[in-house]
């Protein structure tokens, strides 16, 4: 199940480079478990903060995507979020400085016969869309790297609907520091984390963008520990993924043993507010 969740999510391509085998052995379905990837580990806890939620078609809790929506995903990455939205049958407009990612993702759904989506190539600083063009605007772990994230605010503002959602991600501060004092100096430099948003200075950039902040969560403490762990045990400028550390697997089972447990819930949510990897923003744009 969690494999096929993961090639439905980010493509086969992506599903492979997670070490996950797309048509699974019956082997590989009878020996391997959740715990037994990192990554996947990663999708069984986003799911569980109400991610991805097949069921509800909420691509994150309270913002749902109709098959009328017409989405803008600025920073798009490996495609995870645009496929959720290509398969609740929106229109998504995906858009990334990575031209290779923009094109695999074009070419994932050129495949798949899917035509409603705009492939953007491009600074978020301008992004090409119309001013009130979108009716959902999502903008996940892109604003760090930004030299100017007034600007990419004001643009994310510009481009969406009166009353449209948006759905808006950094790096928290708590999960930042276990970076700090493990990660390399490169993780702080360009073309990556150029800054550490305080919690209180998030939420004002985007009111100042004009846009009322209607709900705000923190999760990923799982995530946490696991890059921790990884800087801690690889060299400096080794990518994350297969062949697994052993010491990332165990975590990879601990966690996913506290996700199945009764009171998995509590443990998690207690975590999540102490070393949270990421901060979450869902905020609306004004009826006119």
């Amino acid at each position: 199940m969690l494999i096929r969740k993961l090639t439905r999510l980010f493509g086969v391509r992506k599903a492979k480079k997670m070490g996950l085998s797309t048509v699974p052995s019956q082997k590989t379905a009878l020996t391997t478990g959740p715990g037994d990837n990192p990554f996947a580990v990663s999708l069984l806890d986003r799911v569980a903060d109400g991610w991805f939620n097949q069921k509800d078609s909420e691509i994150c809790p309270g913002v749902k995507i109709h098959p009328h929506h017409t989405v803008a995903d600025i920073g798009c990455g490996g495609g995870g979020i645009v496929n959720f939205c290509i398969q609740r049958d929106a229109h998504i407009m995906f858009m990334d400085v990575d031209a290779e990612k923009v094109n695999t993702i074009e070419k994932r759904l050129l495949t798949r016969k899917q035509n409603k989506f705009d492939a953007l190539i491009g600074d978020c600083t301008n992004i090409p869309i119309d001013d009130d063009r979108c009716d959902i605007v999502i903008c996940t772990e892109v604003l760090e790297h930004v030299d100017d994230p007034v600007k990419v605010m004001q643009e994310l503002a510009r481009i969406g609907k009166p009353g449209a959602y948006y759905v808006l991600t950094v790096p928290d501060a708590a999960g930042e520091s276990l970076m700090k004092a493990t990660a390399p100096a490169a993780y702080f430099e360009k073309p990556n984390h150029i800054r550490i948003f305080e919690r209180d200075e998030f939420q004002l950039l985007v009111e100042n963008a004009g846009l009322e902040v209607t709900k705000r969560s923190f999760h990923g403490s799982y995530g946490s520990i696991l890059w921790m762990m990884h800087w801690m045990t690889h060299s400096t400028d080794e990518p994350m993924g297969p062949p697994w550390e052993p010491m990332s697997l165990h975590w990879s089972k601990v966690w996913a043993e506290i996700l199945s447990h009764p009171n998995g819930k509590a443990i998690k949510s207690a975590l999540d507010a102490a070393i949270p990897k990421c901060q979450v923003i869902v905020a609306r744009k004004a009826e006119t």
